[in-house]
């Protein structure tokens, strides 16, 4: 794994909820900062890491358009940014069978 790599993951588990999702996906970012911790000590998995469903991306898009001009709308964007691009880095060392 790139040192850049590694990086982003360890800054995903360490990065704040953006407030004005008001904990609505909270389970599901720390599923996925589970998974993130666990592939930093090696463990690999063989399946596909999907950031958001349709409905998901739609609603958190629409939350940043509205929002676009404030902090918590710039927040929001990163950290739906940073969602996908941890999702791809896991899928980029997905273990085959």
């Amino acid at each position: 794994m790139e040192k850049y790599e590694q990086k982003i993951l360890k800054e995903f588990i360490s990065m704040p909820y953006p407030e004005i999702l008001n904990h609505q996906f909270e389970i599901t970012n720390d599923y996925l900062s589970g998974y993130v911790s666990r592939f930093l000590l090696g463990e690999r998995f063989d399946f596909e890491f999907n950031s958001f469903t349709k409905e998901e991306a739609n609603y958190i898009n629409s939350l940043i358009t509205k929002n676009i001009n404030n902090t918590n709308g710039k927040d929001l964007l990163t950290f739906f940014l940073m969602v996908k691009l941890v999702c791809n880095i896991l899928n980029k060392y997905k273990q085959t069978q």
